[in-house]
């Protein structure tokens, strides 16, 4: 038994193939899967018994292949198992197709011969196609194929391939439910150009037909036609196919330049050899480069650790030198008296030299360094006089210049940049009398004087800026005021204690025979310029604990 019937659901036909007898009718399972839209047929089928399925071979597109059929209990299976509606459809119409099958014989085949036709039509085509694909396998071909039926017409694609075999699988691949079938075969050189010519003749591209393939995009090389239609389109293509052949000439043309190819394409593997041979000369004499730079840097660190080793004992010798001379200085455990040695200043330290900003053109004094400036004037910080310097401004009411040392002064130095803010003093604040003769008290600094007398920050700095009074009383700096006021004050009361920043750190002095703490500075400041020690030298002693200029030191 071998029916084709056509089950048909929203325009669209689905051919059923069934083989077999009729007790036990077959049905082609890619068929049904196509049907129920499922991707991979055979993954469904994995747990079905002998009885529910069953393979043979058959003629495909792809020529003779095993091919998967169902049987009446594995068709109703399957369709149980969907859960899609048209499978209840089907299965509806299937029921029906089997029962008549059965009371007429054939499902009258006999007497339905537009089946009958329909069937050897297709086995012809079959063997048609399976015929061209063999002929013209591997060949550079225009090809014409039959995708499907529109009532009295029929859909078909004209392309171009140099397989045509892969060609029409990924054609049935694209294709929904849809199998092309090749109807003609014309062998052409140049098959491209040919196939763009076919696309845009007059006549053919009237018929063109917009067919949506599987993923949803429309195919522009489709085209409906009937069977004068088609004739007619064979006979273009037979009177125009060998405009698109090449000549002798063109022919004799492309073996030579396949054969300069071939030359070229010789040379450049040669020179690929030789290439590769340098490469491998010069990974050779990378590796002795890399061998060499290992024994250089060998003898280079031999050569550091002898240095090394030199300089420890240089440095022993000079510690022991400097230990001596620490022991040999004066000191006094209860007062902390010290001398120390003026220091000898390199050549690329610069001379200081003090002016009044009133005159320019003299300068007051010369410092040796700017170290001795910070150590020989009270609340001189580096960092304000290098920028004074540099910027030309005021710092602690006088002008200051960096001058090599090998260098004179110039006749006058750069006029003064008069600054927009000026940093806030932190000196003493002076309490004074409504008479303004007498001192009354005397605090460390601005906000002790405004939180003791409960003013407020900008009253405090109008009074003193305008010698106004504030609180009942007047105010100014303690540096500020007259000697006669500032000496009766000191007769009756001492300065307070100068304030220090409660992120700074205190500094400890310590006897080193007794370890006892002979004094405490308030700032690293304090004994960097007492004692002309080095801010990085102080901080490794006080984690060492070794002995520098006289004593041991300890930051807390």
């Amino acid at each position: 038994m071998d029916i084709l019937k056509a089950f048909s659901l929203l325009d669209i036909e689905y051919p059923i193939n069934i083989q077999g007898t009729l007790e036990n009718p077959l049905f082609q399972a890619n068929q049904i899967g196509k049907l129920l839209d499922l991707k991979k047929v055979r993954n469904s089928l994995v747990d079905f018994d002998t009885d529910e399925k069953v393979a043979q071979v058959t003629g495909t597109l792809g020529g003779q292949q095993e091919t998967i059929f169902l049987t009446e209990i594995g068709l109703y299976k399957l369709l149980g198992r969907s859960k899609k509606p048209i499978a209840a459809t089907f299965q509806k119409w299937m029921i029906n197709i089997l029962r008549e099958i059965r009371i007429t014989g054939m499902y009258q085949l006999q007497k339905d011969k537009e089946v009958d036709k329909k069937l050897m039509e297709h086995n012809c085509s079959l063997i048609n196609h399976n015929t061209l694909m063999k002929a013209y396998h591997k060949k550079s071909v225009v090809y014409i194929c039959k995708m499907k039926e529109v009532k009295d017409k029929f859909v078909i694609k004209i392309g171009s391939t140099q397989n045509i075999k892969e060609r029409m699988y990924n054609l049935a691949n694209n294709q929904h439910l849809i199998e092309p079938l090749l109807l003609d075969v014309f062998e052409c050189d140049n098959h491209t150009k040919f196939e763009r010519f076919l696309h845009k003749h007059k006549f053919i591209s009237n018929c063109n037909y917009e067919m949506i393939i599987k993923n949803g995009e429309v195919s522009k090389e489709t085209y409906l036609v009937n069977q004068e239609i088609y004739k007619e389109i064979i006979k273009i293509i037979n009177e125009r196919k060998m405009d698109y052949q090449m000549t002798s000439l063109q022919l004799e043309e492309l073996r030579n330049e396949n054969e300069k190819i071939c030359e070229n394409t010789e040379i450049l593997r040669n020179e690929n050899e030789i290439i590769a041979m340098k490469r491998v000369e010069l990974e050779l004499e990378n590796e002795k480069i890399k061998l060499r730079q290992k024994e250089i840097e060998l003898e280079i660190k031999k050569m550091d650790n002898k240095l090394l080793e030199e300089n420890k004992s240089l440095v022993n010798t000079i510690e022991e030198s400097d230990n001596e001379e620490e022991n040999n200085i004066m000191k006094d455990v209860t007062t902390s008296n010290f001398t120390i040695k003026k220091r000898i200043n390199g050549i690329n330290v610069s001379k200081v030299y003090q002016y009044n900003p009133t005159d320019l053109t003299t300068y007051i004094r010369v410092f040796d360094s700017p170290a001795d400036v910070e150590r020989e004037i009270d609340d001189i910080s580096p960092a304000p006089l290098r920028s004074a310097a540099k910027n030309n401004t005021i710092y602690k009411g006088y002008r200051w210049v960096f001058i090599r040392r090998n260098d004179t002064p110039p006749e006058s130095i750069s006029p003064t940049i008069e600054t927009k803010h000026k940093s806030p003093d932190v000196h003493f604040v002076a309490m004074i009398d409504i008479k303004k003769t007498q001192i009354m008290a005397v605090y460390k600094n601005q906000k002790e004087a405004t939180e003791a007398r409960n003013m407020k920050c900008n009253s405090f700095n109008r009074a003193i800026n305008l010698g106004t009074i504030s609180s009942g009383h007047y105010w100014n700096f303690f540096d500020k005021c007259s000697e006669e006021m500032k000496t009766e004050y000191l007769s009756h009361s001492q300065l307070p204690k100068k304030y220090v920043s409660p992120c700074g750190k205190n500094v400890q002095q310590i006897d080193p025979q007794t370890g006892q703490v002979l004094k405490t500075y308030t700032s690293n400041r304090e004994v960097i310029k007492l004692f002309q020690i080095a801010a990085v030298t102080l901080r490794n002693v006080a984690k060492t604990g070794e002995i520098t200029k006289g004593y041991k030191w300890k930051i807390v």
